[in-house]
């Protein structure tokens, strides 16, 4: 299912102020199918990275393309500024993590 066959199926996609991508290694398909839509709308955009179902070039190609996407990347505490120079997007927080890094991407500044 493209994302233009979707919005026709959903037109309360036309509304979106928030998107949450928690896709398990998927995400860097997603994205960049969503690219066009993110851009269009400007959705806050919560995006989960799984190293472990990614290798961290990967990783790294996904962070990519959100920065070509959304000028502001920020850690899941909506603070802190998201490093996209990071040498791993393993979590090594509390066990409760799913083991990856979570970031929004938002179009405005926090």
């Amino acid at each position: 299912l493209s994302v233009p066959s979707l919005r026709s199926l959903a037109p309360q996609l036309e509304e979106v102020g928030f998107v949450k991508i928690d896709v398990e290694g998927y995400e860097r398909v997603i994205v960049p199918a969503m690219k066009a839509f993110l851009i269009e709308k400007q959705p806050a955009t919560y995006v989960s990275l799984h190293p472990h179902r990614l290798s961290n070039e990967q990783l790294r190609g996904v962070v990519r393309e959100l920065e070509s996407i959304c000028p502001f990347l920020y850690e899941a505490d909506m603070l802190t500024r998201f490093d996209t120079s990071r040498a791993t997007f393993q979590s090594h927080e509390d066990s409760k993590s799913h083991g990856g890094t979570d970031l929004l991407c938002t179009f405005s500044q926090l």
